[in-house]
């Protein structure tokens, strides 16, 4: 049969027909909506899938559509008769069978409602497959359940809104002989799915028995990977995005399980995995990391786990490896926990309300390692370094520009379990950090130690999970100066957005006032009577490399300077009296003048 696109119009609705134990249109189903950034996640994988739809489950003008169960009863006959490249188009109903399209290769399967297009693999054998798909095969929009494993995708393939509940695997990937080697040329997409409630894995991506293959490329994208008994995610070697998925409740009862677990053995170590943008909630442990030489973790949101994120290496390589611009919430063990690491950039993260006696980030044996910009909030130990069993090759651990505060014992500490390891001979570098309310400021011996800060950073609403900072924070402009990963921070803002660098995760931003007609009146918010300083950051593009200012503040002092482009100089010890500091700069016209 020929394609007809008004015959074969796929519905989205979740109209329910047929009986299955679970709620079919609601995969959360309880409390996540409670967690914060669960409604945004939510919010963006509808909207982006619903984006995707008419595209993704279109059938091309002059394909060969064979049509269930109008031309062929059951969905393998289908298969059976199809040529590579043809669709099966499968109508509403229960199917009672396992579908294999290995004979064929590149059959596209696409049902006509993901709710109501039931492959069911219940009564047909002890070890059953719902789906296998052949090489550059696909399935979109149906429901798979009752089978040892949902949907197989042997070498690659593609599933797009495929719902796998109630198996033993949600998905499979095992990979064979395919040679991308670029991460935006995906061998096989896993998009806009949910995976939930399986008794093993939801997903789980593996080398081929016979095969090695570190090049296996798989884009995991804006699914549901809920209420599985083992690991969300499992990913055993290849280079893998894992980008804006939920991963939620994966293994909660049964540890050690993971929401997102990569673990490469010894020959998969020059593997990749990104892991980005994904909110991953009240697994046991939230992301694993085994032997993976080149990894980043960014941008994701990490709440009420065992252990956040967990790096584990065997100290035999150097990796390309960072954890970077994450929110980490509420663990009962670590924040981040890096065992064996052997160089690591941990950098921008947030890490607040640490179960005590956790610690917000514990770097047990490693090496190299940089800890820059990270604000952490609340735990028994800021930073706990563990040299217990740590060779003399352990190097130095760095340590600047972070925010460390409401430690009920150490900002930071080394710590050797009472039998110190002299063979050790590594430095650890605490710079410029700032430390607050904790029960020990420093760490201990051995630690070189310069310009750090024990002084309220000033949140500006701690009582709501708000770690940015007052305009007034002593944080501002006083970091250590390095070369950031990003040009962001945590929000988004420039990384560094006045002549130096900012303490903690976050970048306050410079107010900016331009001189169109040489005078500018800045105003700046002061709603208490204490001693402030006001930054004055002057750059000029477009004139001369120096330029005449008057400042007064308030009318009670007075600054008249020539300062040179880049120039910066801070009105200090100002005793505001009132609700508001008035700024009244004169500049020529065009100049650009930066305050904070």
């Amino acid at each position: 049969m020929t394609f007809n696109s008004s015959r074969y119009a796929v519905v989205l609705a979740c109209s329910i027909i047929g009986s299955l134990a679970f709620n079919a249109c609601d995969p959360s189903n309880n409390s996540v909506n409670e967690i914060p950034g669960f409604d945004d996640q939510d919010q963006a994988i509808e909207q982006y899938c619903d984006s995707q739809a008419v595209a993704k489950l279109s059938i091309p003008t002059g394909a060969t559509v064979r049509e269930v169960p109008t031309d062929y009863t059951t969905i393998q006959e289908a298969v059976d008769a199809a040529d590579p490249g043809d669709y099966i188009y499968v109508l509403n109903g229960n199917y009672n069978e396992q579908v294999n399209t290995t004979y064929a290769g590149g059959i596209h399967i696409i049902g006509q409602n993901q709710y109501n297009v039931i492959i069911d693999a219940n009564g047909l054998g002890s070890s059953t497959t719902a789906v296998t798909l052949a090489t550059g095969s696909s399935l979109k929009n149906v429901t798979v359940t009752n089978a040892t494993v949902g949907v197989d995708i042997l070498d690659y393939g593609d599933i797009f809104r495929v719902r796998s509940v109630g198996n033993g695997s949600g998905f499979s990937l095992n990979a064979e002989n395919r040679n991308y080697l670029t991460i935006d040329d995906y061998a096989s997409e896993i998009v806009c799915n949910t995976v939930y409630s399986n008794s093993y894995s939801g997903m789980f991506v593996k080398e081929a028995t016979s095969v090695l293959n570190p090049y296996l490329t798989v884009l995991i994208s804006y699914n549901y990977i809920n209420k599985n008994t083992g690991k969300g995610v499992d990913i055993g070697c290849g280079v893998i995005h894992i980008t804006n998925n939920i991963v939620y409740q994966n293994g909660k009862n049964r540890g050690p399980a993971y929401g997102i677990i990569i673990s490469n053995d010894y020959r998969n170590k020059n593997s990749l995995a990104i892991i980005e943008g994904n909110f991953i909630a009240e697994n046991y442990s939230g992301i694993h990391i085994n032997n993976t030489q080149a990894f980043s973790v960014r941008d994701n949101i990490i709440s009420k786990h065992h252990i956040g994120v967990n790096v584990v290496y065997d100290h035999t390589f150097e990796p390309n490896a960072s954890i970077t611009r994450n929110k980490i919430y509420d663990s009962d063990g670590a924040g981040i926990d890096l065992a064996y690491v052997n160089t690591i950039r941990v950098e921008d993260n947030l890490i607040a309300n640490t179960k005590d006696p956790g610690s917000a980030i514990i770097s047990l044996y490693s090496r190299n390692v940089s800890m820059t910009n990270n604000t952490l909030v609340s735990g028994k130990s800021g930073i706990n370094i563990d040299i217990t069993n740590a060779e003399a090759e352990e190097t130095d651990i760095f340590i600047y520009n972070n925010i460390i505060t409401g430690m009920s014992s150490h900002g930071i500490t080394k710590n050797s379990n009472g039998s110190p390891n002299y063979n050790w001979d590594g430095i650890i570098y605490s710079r410029n950090n700032t430390f607050w309310n904790n029960g020990d400021m420093n760490s201990s011996n051995g630690t070189l130690v310069d310009g750090n800060r024990n002084v309220d950073p000033k949140y500006n609403d701690p009582a709501n999970d708000d770690f940015t900072l007052q305009g007034t924070s002593s944080a501002l402009d006083t970091g250590y100066s390095y070369s950031p990963m990003f040009l962001t921070d945590l929000d988004g803002n420039a990384r560094i957005s006045g002549p130096q660098i900012d303490r903690g995760a976050y970048e306050a931003a410079s107010n900016v006032a331009l001189c169109a007609s040489g005078q500018g009146q800045l105003q700046i918010s002061n709603n208490r009577s204490e001693t402030i300083d006001v930054h004055i950051y002057y750059a000029d593009y477009n004139w001369a490399d120096q330029a005449a200012l008057t400042v007064s503040v308030d009318s009670m002092a007075t600054l008249v300077e020539t300062i040179p482009v880049g120039f910066y100089f801070v009105i200090a010890d100002y005793q505001s009296q009132e609700d508001g500091v008035t700024l009244n700069i004169s500049c020529d016209a065009h100049e650009e003048i930066n305050y904070r």
